[in-house]
């Protein structure tokens, strides 16, 4: 597996997918369309075949549904880093959001299951729309549900990434203690030590 899961919801591992966020030289793991795509699967968001199939996008089509793919994801780090440092998220962002929640939402209907109804997309919907269309949706739940005073950002020194925190004292402080939470623990017994 290339990619990291950590945010405990698509919408924060998707904003993950850029490193030192906000910084001079963040690390973008979405550097290609093929980048978005295997991120995609990776996820379960995309089939085996629905991916195949995307890697051989036209060109020109492909950048622009990366660039728009990259918007989205700036707007989703947007609302969650304001929302991890207590703050509201802006007015634009939200404007910004609710668009790609309307076309997320157009595309959607109600079906009927075994017990009771759900959320489904319609036939012949287009696979990387409907990866997008999932982020949207786990964005917005997120963003109108109890959960969203539980999500941090990464207490790392240059770290920015986001995550549900799901301990039970609300006190997580690193996206994964293999390796943030190390690092900042080696740093505090060096100062120490030292």
């Amino acid at each position: 597996m290339r990619f990291e899961f950590l945010g405990g919801n698509a919408a924060l591992d998707f904003a993950n997918t850029v490193h030192n966020h906000g910084n001079e030289n963040p690390e973008d793991d979405l550097q290609a369309w093929s980048d978005l795509v295997l991120w995609g699967k990776e996820a379960g968001l995309l089939s085996d075949r629905e991916s195949a199939a995307m890697f051989h996008e036209e060109q020109a089509r492909a950048r622009r549904r990366l660039r728009s793919a990259l918007d989205l994801r700036e707007t989703v780090f947007t609302m969650f880093d304001a929302a991890a440092k207590g703050n509201s998220v802006p007015s634009e962002v939200i404007a910004q959001f609710n668009g790609y929640l309307a076309a997320a939402f157009s595309r959607m209907q109600v079906g009927q299951q075994k017990a009771g109804y759900r959320m489904t997309w319609r036939e012949g919907n287009d696979p990387g729309e409907r990866m997008l269309g999932e982020i949207v949706r786990a964005a917005a739940e997120l963003l109108t549900s109890e959960k969203l005073n539980r999500v941090r950002e990464c207490a790392g020194d240059s770290c920015t990434w986001l995550f549900l925190d799901t301990s039970r004292n609300g006190k997580r402080r690193w996206c994964d203690m293999q390796a943030c939470g190390n690092r900042a623990k080696v740093r505090r017994f060096r100062q120490r030590a030292g």
